[in-house]
């Protein structure tokens, strides 16, 4: 299990990637992997990783390739870096950036990092970070992308 989280900070690459993602989802959500590592004050995204939404209605819900979470664990493994899983997004069409019933449902994973963008016809918008701190709940932590250069 992760520490507790009180901030998440990201590049300004993972965060295109997951802003782009969403964006070309629509008006399905996307979903996807967070990489990273801890810092002092919380946890740093420097990969985001999109991965297919397996749910039988993509449009309404996200269940992320189980395939793509192990295929990721066992790369950074392999790597030996300081990098891991750190946890996932996923976007809501046409909806703001807060777990919704179905998120906390499924949030049975203590530890992990919940990215959460909005997204609708012009593209990604606003987003927010959850840390699992218990199942089922879901608790708001500062989201804090790098600018674009």
């Amino acid at each position: 299990m992760m520490a507790a989280a009180s901030a998440v900070s990201c590049t300004a690459d993972a965060w295109r990637t997951v802003r782009e993602h969403a964006a070309t989802a629509w008006p399905r959500e996307a979903c996807g992997l967070l990489i990273g590592h801890a810092m002092p004050e919380g946890w740093r995204i420097v990969r985001a990783a999109p991965a297919a939404n397996r749910a039988s209605d993509p449009a309404q819900a996200f269940e992320l390739d189980p395939g793509a979470r192990a295929a990721w664990q066992r790369r950074l493994r392999e790597a030996g870096g300081a990098e891991a899983v750190i946890g996932h997004y996923h976007s809501h069409p046409g909806g703001a950036p807060r777990p919704s019933a179905a998120d906390r449902a499924r949030a049975e994973e203590e530890g992990l990092i919940w990215l959460i963008v909005a997204a609708d016809t012009a593209g990604a918008g606003a987003a927010a970070a959850f840390f699992a701190e218990a199942a089922h709940t879901l608790r708001g932590v500062s989201f804090l992308p790098d600018a674009e250069s």
